[in-house]
This record gives C-alpha cells, sequence and structure tokens, in this order.
C-alpha cells in the first residue's frame, strides 16, 4: 500500500538525487516526513532501508525522529519519519541569502550547541555493539519543523549515500574513504559544516580578523582557543579526535571569550520566520526543469511523456519571463508544441485545446489565463526556468 493513501503532501522539498521529500500529514493533521527512493537504484535494499529505520528508532529523542512506518510500492522504497521537517538547512540559508536576513552571532552559535548536543546524545546509544554516529553531515539532511525545531536526518546514510545530491556534504576522510563512522568522525564534519556558515553569520570583528589572517595582538587568546580546536579536530589522528563532548567544551571556551551564550529560543524563532516566508513564496512560484514542473505549492508533475503541453508550457513561461503580458497567440502556440509541422488553422486550435486541457487537469489550471485568441500565465506567478 502506498504512503500517499494515508498522507497529504503539505510542502515538497527539493529531491536529494533520485530520493524525493515530502512534508506531510496524516488524517489527524500529525505533520510527517516521507523519504521516497526508486527501486532501480542498485544500493535501495530491503537491508539499507531496514538499517535506516532500526538506527532511526534507536536514535529517537531531542534532534532525531523515529521511523513511523516503511514500505515499498512497485516504483519506490519509502520511509517515513516521525517528525513535521519541512525545510532543509540548505534551503534555509538560501532564503535567508535572498531576504538578506543575516543571523546574529549569539543566534548562530545555538544552531552549533544543537547540533552539537543532539549528537553527543546520540553517540552514547549504541547499535550492533558500535555507537551511532551519522558519518555523512550534509546540509539537506540538517532539517527543521515550522517551529524552527531542529531534526538530523541520515543515519544509516540515506538518501546522502546514494549521491547525486545536489547540497553540501561533508565527512571525515577516513570514513570517505571506508571506514567506520566514529564520534570524532562526526565532530570533524560538524565543524566542516559550521564553517561553511560563517557567510551567514554576523561574526564578531575579531573572529573575522582571525579568519582572514589578519588578527591583532590583542586577538591572540581568541588564535590560541581555535588553534588548540583546529589541530585537535581537523588536523590531528583519526583515533585521537577528541569526542563531541569536548568539541562542545572546546565551543564553549569560545563563546565565554565573546561573553556570550547561545540562544536556541531565538535561533527557532528565527528558522520559524524564514520557513513561513519560504513558504508563502512558494506558494506564487512556478519552476520548469527539464520534464519536471513544480507547482505553486510545491506539487511535483512529470511532464517527460506530455511533449506538446511541456512545450507550451515552457513558452509561455519564457514568455512570461520576459515580462511582456501580452501572452502567445494561436500561431505562436502551435509553433511552439508542434516546431516545423505545417496544419490547418482547425488542427492547430484542436491540438493547443487539447495540450492545454491536459495541463489543466494536471493542476495548471489557475495558471493558464485566456488572453483574447491566445493565453498567458497568470500575473503574479514567479516563474524559474532551469536547464534539465
Amino acid at each position: 500500500m502506498s504512503w500517499r493513501d494515508r498522507y497529504r503532501i503539505v510542502r515538497e522539498l527539493v529531491p536529494v538525487g533520485t530520493v524525493e521529500r515530502h512534508a506531510v500529514v496524516d488524517g489527524d493533521g500529525v505533520g510527517a516526513l516521507v523519504l521516497t527512493a526508486p527501486r532501480a537504484v542498485a544500493r535501495v535494499t530491503e537491508a539499507l532501508i531496514d538499517e535506516v529505520a532500526a538506527l532511526h528508532q534507536a536514535a529517537r529523542g531531542p534532534g532525531v525522529p523515529g521511523v513511523r512506518e516503511t514500505g515499498w510500492t512497485a516504483e519506490h522504497a519509502f520511509v517515513v519519519y516521525d517528525c513535521g521537517a519541512c525545510i532543509d538547512l540548505e534551503e534555509l540559508a538560501a532564503t535567508a541569502h535572498v531576504l538578506q536576513a543575516t543571523v546574529s552571532y549569539r543566534l548562530g552559535t545555538a544552531l552549533v550547541r544543537m547540533l552539537m548536543t543532539t549528537l553527543e546524545r546520540v553517540h552514547a546509544i549504541t547499535h550492533g555493539g558500535r555507537p551511532i554516529c551519522l558519518g555523512l553531515l550534509g546540509t539537506q539532511t540538517v532539517m527543521f519543523d515550522a517551529s524552527g525545531v531542529l531534526w538530523l536526518i541520515g543515519f544509516g546514510g540515506f538518501p546522502v549515500s546514494l549521491r547525486a545530491h545536489e547540497g553540501r556534504v561533508y565527512q571525515a576522510p577516513e570514513v570517505a574513504a571506508g571506514a567506520p563512522p566514529t564520534p570524532g568522525a562526526d565532530l570533524y564534519a560538524v565543524t566542516l559544516l559550521v564553517r561553511s556558515l560563517i557567510g551567514t553569520v554576523e561574526m564578531p570583528a575579531s573572529a573575522l580578523r582571525v579568519l582572514q589572517g589578519d588578527a591583532l595582538p590583542e586577538d591572540q587568546p581568541l588564535v590560541d582557543l581555535l588553534l588548540v580546536a583546529n589541530l585537535q579536530i581537523l588536523a590531528g589522528y583519526p583515533h585521537r579526535r577528541p569526542s563531541m563532548a569536548e568539541g562542545l567544551a572546546m565551543s564553549r571556551k569560545v563563546w565565554a571569550h565573546f561573553g556570550i551564550e547561545p540562544d536556541e529560543t531565538g535561533y527557532r524563532a528565527w528558522v520559524a520566520r524564514i520557513v513561513a516566508t519560504a513558504t508563502a513564496r512558494a506558494q506564487t512560484v512556478l519552476t520548469i526543469e527539464g520534464g519536471t514542473v513544480r507547482l505553486p505549492g510545491g506539487e511535483r508533475l512529470d511532464l517527460s511523456r506530455h511533449t506538446a503541453a511541456r512545450r507550451l508550457l515552457v513558452a509561455l513561461a519564457q514568455d512570461h519571463v520576459r515580462g511582456k503580458g501580452d501572452g502567445l497567440d494561436l500561431a505562436e502556440l502551435v509553433a511552439a508544441g508542434w516546431p516545423g509541422e505545417a496544419m490547418s488553422f482547425a488542427s492547430g486550435a484542436n491540438r493547443v485545446h487539447v495540450a492545454l486541457t491536459k495541463l489543466r487537469k494536471l493542476g495548471l489550471r489557475e495558471l493558464l489565463v485566456r488572453d483574447g485568441g491566445g493565453y498567458r500565465l497568470a500575473p503574479g506567478i514567479e516563474v524559474r526556468l532551469k536547464s534539465a
């Protein structure tokens, strides 16, 4: 039985390679996150899905969702995580950048502490005789719900181990070389992830000087703190790396140097505002990438088998992007849908009607506006055309 029989999609997230992600609610309105992976992918096996479920169930608690259910359809395996995650760190950072919504250092350090305390808790749990670790930490597996609560997805290597993802993924070199993940390797990955986000945070002036290599004499205490952390976490032998608890203690010394305490409540509120904005923006965005169309609201359509309808939609989208607002007349639509074909006016009109009817039935009814003898896209829609 498909998960679609029991859940309603409330938001589509950008796929992680071939893995699709859906923020959903059940019949009682309780949120969940569904990930689906094609059965055709060799690494998508029952053993992988079972391991993902077992690890998440063992690690479930603050910051890590359990698995509500797993299953298989004719084409996909699916995992339903027991959390309302609806945005990942990749989209969060991108949306904040568009909005020019930088985060203060005090709020930014809250994400560091949340990641570290979550993994510190999980590392204390064993599975198969080893501490539970992530191994791979990606911007598409650090997720948040609408209230800004952090959720880590990805124990068992799903979905980022399937590769071909668009987000950033961090791992210790020994893990990349095939060694099993360890708490020290997770600390290495967290450190790299945090470093990648420096440009999104309002850093203290002295921290910027040190990072840019322009430290002043009075910055020496901070230089010493960061040097010790770098040497032990990033430059040391894997078996000598600090634990997550020790890494957190190093971070606390840096925060104390600046006289700040991470503000997790404030950070969650900041995330919630970004989520609300991203959700509102999604209601007006039409994205076309090859044969895939993402409707305002997030629903994804596959038009790869509806060639003429896809061509008409792309032509209307291109006209919309050009900003003329005149729309396309029947002759222009025929030329776009069936390039190079000669046909009568009646035949062309009929083909256009059939193709547009198909688009309406697929969910674009409110986006297609009749304009005199032709059509255009509804005003107020933001169109994003991407190459396949």
